[in-house]
């Protein structure tokens, strides 16, 4: 199973820095849309988080992005990390991505940190997983512990959609090495066999109708070009024994992506491929 660990949440004043997981123009963009007056200073970053804190994110975008031009390079990344955050609730990932990364050079190792662990977040939810990694890794160098095996994790992850399997499994071990919290713990563990992905298109109690669903799906993968289907077998949540109809091994998630939109069958969703 592609288990993901409880997401990261920090605050926008970095009070805490667990934030891997909310899967939630340009600079210039930004500058052109946000109207400001008067020199940008510690106050306006101040307004900002406490606009962010209550959930006003307009505000908090047009304070953080007035402050993220402030001549003080440490008082701008600190708001590029808050004009991000905004940007993010705000459905706007051009946007948030700018902001982010330009936090992501802070030379203050807790923010950069910060800043790189969202920008994977953001990546990641817009599929552009190759983005992803190494913003997932950047925040791996500047966290210690659980944080540092929750960003691990979502880098390799990310590296294993993209067929990276020995890239991804470095990452797993690394990530095993630095855990303590034991849930995270099983979720590694669960995408250490991880070896590819497949079309799983039904899951039944019982055998005799998977078998039959499996043989209505012949000819139909045929005619794409996919392979017989297969069963496999699985659990549910509760226990129970499943009997997987599932079509075709790919390398990558794309790949397994593309087979789906050739089959044309609704039901199918595309699963890990395990060696367990």
């Amino acid at each position: 199973m592609n288990t993901h660990p409880t997401p990261y949440a920090p605050a926008a004043a970095r009070t805490a820095r667990h934030r891997l997981g909310v899967c939630l123009g340009a600079l210039l963009v930004a500058f052109a849309l946000v109207a400001c007056k008067g020199p940008a200073d510690s106050g306006t970053l101040t307004d900002a988080r406490l606009y962010y804190d209550a959930g006003n994110y307009p505000a908090a975008l047009e304070k953080a992005g007035h402050a993220a031009r402030a001549e003080d390079r440490a008082l701008a990344e600190s708001a590029a990390y808050i004009a991000g955050l905004s940007a993010a609730r705000l459905d706007r990932p051009d946007l948030a991505a700018a902001y982010l990364a330009d936090a992501a050079e802070s030379e203050d190792p807790a923010l950069a940190a910060d800043a790189s662990a969202e920008l994977g977040l953001l990546e990641r939810g817009r599929n552009r997983h190759a983005a992803a990694v190494p913003a997932f890794e950047r925040a791996a160098r500047g966290f210690t512990g659980d944080d540092r095996a929750r960003a691990l994790l979502y880098a390799a992850i990310s590296q294993q959609r993209l067929g990276r399997w020995t890239q991804a499994r470095t990452n797993l071990l690394a990530a095993r090495a630095a855990v303590d919290d034991p849930a995270l713990l099983d979720a590694i563990d669960k995408q250490l066999p991880v070896t590819g992905y497949t079309l799983q298109v039904g899951a039944y109690s019982d055998r005799t109708n998977a078998q039959t669903a499996a043989s209505q799906l012949v000819d139909t993968a045929r005619a794409v070009g996919l392979a017989r289907p297969t069963l496999a077998r699985g659990r549910s949540r509760t226990g129970q024994t499943l009997h997987l109809v599932q079509i075709g091994q790919f390398a990558t998630f794309e790949a397994a992506v593309r087979a789906r939109n050739r089959l044309d069958t609704p039901d199918a969703f595309v699963v890990p491929l395990s060696t367990y």
